[in-house]
C-alpha cells in the first residue's frame, strides 16, 4: 500500500513539474510573440519594410491565428503595391475579427480600389450597422452605392446623414444631381429649393436653381428665380451678369445689354468675372 501511495505521489509530482515546464515554456513564446511584434512595429514605422514584414511573419509562425500581424503584413504589402496579396492577408485577419472596425475598412478600401464596390458596399453596411453614430462610413456606403448606379439607394444613405448632420451643400447637391439622373424633375427642385431656404443669405443656390430651369427649357421660371436672387440681393454683380445671362439665351439683347452694363459699372464686380465676360 506504501509503495503504491508512493509511486502515485512520485506521478503527480511529475505532472506538476510538466505542467509547470509547459506553462513557463508558453509564458516565454508568448513574450518573444509580444516582443516580435511591436520590434515589427517600430521597423515598420521607420519605413523598414522588408524588416517589419519578416518580423511579422516570425509573429505567425509563433501564433498562425494572431490577426494583427496579418493586418499589418496586408497593410505593407499595399504600401508596397501588391494589391491582391493586400487583400488575401487582410482578409485573413477579417476571418479571424469579423468585427474589427480597422480590419473592415482596409479589406473594403482594397475592394473599392479594385472596383469591387458589391464587396465593398457589404462590408461598409456592416460598418455602418456597428457603428451607428459614425456618418463617414454612410459617406463610403453611399459612395460604393453610387458607383453601383444605385441612385434611389444613394439618396437614402444621403438621408440619413443628413438627419445626423443637417442640411448641408455637398449633400443636397448630390441628391439634386441623382434626381435629375431619375428625371426627377420636381425633387431636384425642392433641394435646391430647401437648400436656398436653409441659407437665404447665399443667392448661389437660387443660381443653381435657375440654371436648373434653364438646362429643362424652363426660362420663365428660370427669370422668376433670376428676380427672386434681384430683390434679395439687388446689388449683387454677379446676380446681374446672370440676367444679362438668361436673356442673352432667350435672344432678348437689349435687355441683357442694360444688365451687362449694370454688372460692370458695379464696383464689387472684380476682375477675373469681367475678363471672363470680356473673352466670351
Amino acid at each position: 500500500m506504501g509503495i503504491m501511495l508512493l509511486g502515485a505521489v512520485k506521478a503527480d509530482a511529475q505532472k506538476r513539474k510538466r505542467k509547470k515546464k509547459d506553462q513557463t515554456e508558453e509564458g516565454q513564446d508568448e513574450f518573444r510573440l509580444v516582443a516580435t511584434f511591436l520590434d515589427a512595429a517600430k521597423q515598420k514605422m521607420l519605413g523598414n519594410l522588408e524588416e517589419a514584414e519578416a518580423l511579422y511573419m516570425e509573429c505567425l509562425e509563433l501564433d498562425p491565428k494572431h490577426d494583427a500581424a496579418y493586418y499589418e503584413l496586408g497593410n505593407i504589402k499595399f504600401m508596397k503595391g501588391e494589391i491582391d496579396e493586400a487583400l488575401v492577408l487582410g482578409t485573413k485577419a477579417l476571418d479571424l475579427k469579423p468585427m474589427n472596425e480597422w480590419y473592415n475598412l482596409f479589406v473594403a478600401d482594397i475592394h473599392a480600389s479594385k472596383g469591387e464596390h458589391g464587396l465593398a458596399e457589404q462590408l461598409y453596411a456592416r460598418m455602418v450597422d456597428a457603428y451607428p453614430e459614425k456618418y463617414d462610413y454612410l459617406y463610403e456606403l453611399a459612395t460604393s452605392m453610387l458607383y453601383q448606379n444605385k441612385l434611389k439607394e444613394t439618396i437614402k444613405v444621403y438621408d440619413k446623414i443628413e438627419e445626423m448632420i443637417g442640411i448641408s451643400e455637398d449633400i443636397s447637391v448630390q441628391k439634386e444631381k441623382l434626381y435629375l439622373e431619375l428625371n426627377d424633375l420636381e425633387s431636384a427642385v425642392g433641394e435646391l429649393e430647401r437648400l436656398s431656404a436653409y441659407y437665404p443669405r447665399e443667392s448661389r443656390y437660387l443660381g443653381m436653381l435657375a440654371e436648373v430651369y434653364n438646362a429643362n427649357g424652363m426660362s420663365l421660371k428660370a427669370l422668376e428665380i433670376y428676380q427672386r436672387m434681384q430683390e434679395s440681393v439687388p446689388d449683387d454683380p454677379i446676380v446681374q451678369l446672370s440676367l444679362a445671362e438668361h436673356y442673352k439665351n432667350i435672344g432678348k439683347y437689349d435687355e441683357s445689354y442694360e444688365y451687362l452694363r449694370s454688372a460692370f459699372a458695379n464696383d464689387k464686380l472684380g476682375i477675373d468675372p469681367k475678363i471672363k465676360v470680356m473673352l466670351s
